[in-house]
């Protein structure tokens, strides 16, 4: 089941396009490069402490836009924050997820239950 709740690069990305900031000016009023929220944004790289205090502080010194925003710096912080850790936890499960599929035995293959005497990973070919 896929989640409807926005990503923390959408999440940012709206805020963003409601204020109408270029991401010039989301960079000079959050501290962050623009390179750096680039990446960001585009998903090559998970958002830090660092970035996440760098947006609520620009996005909360800034009028409020829409009723579903937060009202403050904690209001802020948190939702970003919890953004991205979402973000990281769904990285992992996707990384994990990743290296199932590739631990898997090929077709024909029969893996070898682990107990004290047979080291771990060792798969026989059928014949």
């Amino acid at each position: 089941m896929e989640s409807t709740l926005p990503t923390f690069p959408t999440f940012v990305a709206k805020s963003q396009e409601r204020r109408r900031w270029n991401m010039a000016e989301l960079s000079r009023r959050s501290g962050i490069s623009a390179p750096e929220l680039s990446r960001v944004m585009s998903g090559t790289r998970q958002p830090t402490l660092r970035i996440v205090r760098g947006l609520a502080c620009a996005f909360a010194a800034a009028p409020k836009t829409s009723g579903y925003e937060p009202h403050s710096y904690p209001g802020w912080f948190a939702r970003l924050g919890d953004l991205a850790e979402e973000g990281r936890i769904l990285a992992r499960q996707e990384k994990e997820q990743a290296k199932y599929q590739t631990a898997r035995p090929a077709s024909g293959e029969q893996v070898v239950e682990h107990d004290d005497a047979t080291p771990t990973g060792i798969s026989l070919v059928e014949e």
